[in-house]
């Protein structure tokens, strides 16, 4: 349900940003009642979309298909998974002024105990954020103040995060870590940490880099002597805690599983990632990066013919349902290339469908299991 509201937001949000936000609703005995809100500053929609938009098949107006690929089905069926799990979901939104999509879940209460030990305390340790995004900064803010680490975010352009550093830590409560994105605006998160590197004054100051999953050039950062720890985002709380602890020295020793643990058969594949969803992409891309692939993604159906024209690839992983030519099509005039050109790439299709006929189209098409 939520990477389906997440996808609309996503979809239909090109300016702005999209928040998610979760909350306990009531507490019974046993169970928990959830609230979900995916909120987005996007196109928005009229009384009158707002009416049609969980029916079956229904796109927003007659344009949508067209520009934004999909088939209607989406908040249907997260709508039916809602009632099935005791809750409800609906939209609040007006049009240019984008939309907040939200549902309700009840849920088993799990009684176990999970308090294993292992929650940082940071208590007495003060932190300044540098993150140009308002919404980014609360949420690092909100799981800093879980850990007891106190947290200010700066108010100050790029360039003058240093002018701020230095009065600071000529006060009684300096800081004691910089917790710095790197895409930043103005000044890139590496270039200010080596600029704080450069003076004396902040010696002390601990640096944790918070940088995209996916940023092309994350393991070479990681590596950087400039900085304490890196942290990848979308962030993950206790993620977040460990990069702390080992910023300022309170980490335990983590075990590091070996390459081929980490990445199995898959290190040094090259795969071509047909996918025109975004936000599936992002995730496709981000998860085989961590297997070890070399990945170029696309975007349709042509760009991965000319994609695959242009470079030899071990796998395709070919998103069935797209906009302007579907997988199974692409897959088609693939195979025919190669009947022309000799050799075989295996192609994977990459589906939410379970019908029979989707599946016994892609093999007739050429796809493997």
């Amino acid at each position: 349900m939520l990477v389906n509201l997440i996808g609309n937001a996503v979809k239909f949000t090109e300016q702005g940003e999209v928040r998610v936000r979760a909350g306990l609703e009531s507490d019974t005995e046993g169970q928990s009642l959830y609230r979900f809100e995916v909120i987005d500053t996007g196109v928005g929609l009229s009384e009158e979309q707002i009416a049609n938009v969980f029916d079956a098949f229904q796109q927003a107006d007659g344009s949508t298909t067209r520009k934004y690929g999909g088939t209607g089905l989406g908040l249907t069926i997260a709508r039916k998974l809602c009632h099935v799990m005791g809750g409800e979901l609906g939209v609040e939104s007006r049009v240019g002024k984008g939309s907040v999509f939200w549902f309700t879940v009840c849920l088993d209460r799990d009684e176990q105990d999970r308090d294993d030990g292992r929650l940082q305390d940071f208590s007495g340790r003060r932190a300044l954020i540098v993150d140009s995004n308002q919404a980014a900064a609360e949420s690092v803010r909100m799981y800093c103040s879980h850990y007891g680490l106190e947290t200010q975010r700066s108010t100050a352009s790029d360039f003058n995060v240093l002018d701020e550093l230095y009065l600071t830590s000529q006060s009684d409560r300096p800081y004691d870590l910089l917790l710095l994105r790197q895409d930043l605006p103005a000044v890139g998160g590496m270039t200010l940490a080596r600029m704080v590197r450069a003076a004396p004054e902040l010696a002390d100051l601990r640096i944790v880099l918070l940088v995209p999953l996916g940023y092309p050039r994350l393991k070479e950062l990681d590596k950087d002597e400039q900085i304490d720890a890196l942290v990848t985002k979308p962030l993950h709380g206790s993620a977040l805690a460990e990069g702390i602890a080992e910023a300022l020295g309170q980490g335990k020793e983590q075990q590091v599983a070996s390459p081929e643990e980490q990445q199995g058969s898959l290190a040094g594949a090259r795969i071509l990632l047909v996918e025109d969803n975004l936000t599936n992409q992002e995730v496709a891309v981000s998860m085989l990066l961590g297997f070890g692939c070399r990945v170029v993604p696309v975007n349709s159906g042509a760009e991965a013919l000319q994609a695959w024209q242009n470079g030899a690839f071990d796998l395709v992983l070919m998103d069935v349902l797209m906009a302007d030519m579907d997988g199974i099509e692409t897959t088609r005039q693939l195979r025919k290339a190669e009947q022309e050109s000799g050799g075989h790439t295996p192609v994977v299709a990459l589906t939410a469908s379970i019908e029979k006929e989707t599946r016994d189209q892609c093999r007739q098409a050429g796809m493997n299991e």
